[in-house]
């Protein structure tokens, strides 16, 4: 899969990896090896890692009004945190930097270069951005966006993240067990991975596919999320999930306040990371898969995958459109 030029270095991994060890050297990332703990709760995998330093990151509140204003750690970085600085053909778009709470090493960030809202969905450069940055690394990444403030997002400023992609051996991740779909529709979601307790739109790459396709799976993922979350009376906010093979959306309900510290898309793939022993109890008690329940939207609210596929071939033929419930309305 070829890459557009945006500037990336020759070797962004090893560069990053090497400033990664300085700057921790230097206690200037945070970051503990850990051991995890893998379970399973009806069906669903979790990895528990019990993280302490998380407790010190910096985090806006969903009412915070910083998160509208260009404040934040993005803003002016340390020369030295920074990788690189993508461009396109307007001029300077984002900033490859490295994560200073680290779970894994190297955790990367992929800032915007001039602020922009963490609130808002991703945009064709923002995907340009990830993609190629993750597509340039030798060792295969997992990267997520928590758009909004009740996704688990921590700062306002648009951010995206990636890190090595887990051992699917021992962390399978579900986005990896949909399938290409029954036809050669471009536009079939899956809705209906086995186990998964709470709505997700997933659709793998083509082979060979370029930035186009994988922008195109995206928007394709991110419209039916969106028209989830209105059907729902919900907000915008969704987790973005993606691999160089697939990207996966997970619609996000308003944030209870009675659980532990929230869920971001890590947490909603089964990644959990507490800050103590105590936190980590507090998921037991709340069920797991039952609190991701509460944090997503129900799968209840829409059919299948071939269900709907099949309302969309019928109600495309007749001029109308669709709805989750399956029921269809003139345009």
């Amino acid at each position: 899969m070829s890459s557009p030029d945006l500037g990336l270095p020759a070797d962004i991994e090893a560069l990053a990896n090497a400033r990664f060890e300085e700057l921790h050297a230097k206690g200037r990332i945070l970051y503990e090896p850990t051991v995890p703990e893998y379970l399973k709760h009806e069906g669903f995998h979790f990895e528990f890692r019990i993280c302490p330093f998380i407790k010190s990151k910096p985090i806006q509140g969903p009412d915070d009004d910083a998160r509208d204003k260009a404040k934040g750690p993005f803003v002016n970085p340390k020369s030295d945190e920074v990788l690189c600085i993508l461009h396109n053909s307007t001029g300077w778009t984002h900033r490859v930097m490295l994560n200073k709470f680290c779970m894994f090493k190297p955790m990367l960030l992929i800032t915007t270069y001039d602020f922009e809202l963490q609130s808002d969905p991703l945009n064709k450069s923002d995907v340009v951005a990830l993609f190629t940055t993750m597509n340039s690394m030798k060792t295969p990444q997992l990267a997520f966006y928590n758009c909004g403030a009740h996704s688990g997002s921590s700062q306002g400023h648009k951010h995206m993240q990636l890190f090595p992609k887990p051992d699917e051996t021992k962390f399978p991740l579900f986005p990896s067990r949909a399938h290409p779909g029954h036809s050669p529709h471009t536009h079939y979601i899956q809705t209906d991975i086995e186990h998964v307790p709470f709505m997700h739109f997933v659709k793998r790459f083509p082979k060979d596919a370029d930035i186009n396709d994988v922008y195109a799976a995206y928007k394709h993922c991110l419209d039916q999320c969106l028209e989830a979350l209105i059907e729902a009376g919900q907000g915008t906010d969704h987790n973005v999930i993606m691999t160089t093979e697939w990207v996966a959306l997970i619609p996000r309900a308003v944030q209870k306040n009675d659980g532990p510290w929230g869920a971001n898309a890590m947490g909603m793939i089964g990644m959990i990371a507490v800050r103590d022993a105590s936190e980590r109890e507090q998921w037991a008690k709340l069920g797991y898969s039952d609190y991701l329940r509460q944090l997503g939207l129900p799968l209840k609210m829409f059919p299948t995958a071939e269900q709907r596929w099949r309302w969309h071939n019928a109600v495309r033929q007749e001029g109308q459109k669709w709805t989750y419930a399956g029921v269809r309305s003139e345009k």
